[in-house]
């Protein structure tokens, strides 16, 4: 598909990430578990991350559980924290209390502080 053309005709750098991430954003909105197995698939970590926190940012809106169940898989670090930031921060615009006990269960390396100010914030919007 495109995505494979993509990464085989583009060079490395912030062109090829930003046309994966639009791609895999569209992709996710039709078939989710199609553009996660794909994602899984890549055989660099960094994309495989990148891939993963693309596809759960584009549940975030929509399914945040599935979305929270993606940013699990996610390596602990930065990434994975922006992650379940913007999930965070999303869910709590649709079900406060759900996030809430979500965040509340994550621990300070799966990026519970991070989480907890985005729901802040969602509230105060």
């Amino acid at each position: 598909g495109a995505a494979a053309w993509i990464i085989q005709e583009m060079p490395e750098g912030r062109e090829l990430n930003a046309a994966l991430r639009t791609i895999i954003w569209g992709w996710t909105e039709k078939d989710s578990a199609g553009a996660l197995a794909w994602g899984n698939q890549l055989a660099d970590p960094a994309k495989q991350t990148d891939a993963r926190a693309t596809v759960a940012m584009a549940l975030a809106g929509t399914n945040p559980s599935d979305a929270a169940g993606i940013a699990a898989q996610m390596p602990i670090g930065e990434a994975r924290n922006n992650v379940v930031a913007n999930i965070a921060f999303k869910w709590a615009h649709v079900d406060r209390n759900s996030a809430t006990a979500w965040a509340q269960n994550l621990n300070v390396e799966q990026g519970k502080e991070q989480a907890l100010a985005a729901i802040q914030r969602a509230l105060s919007n």
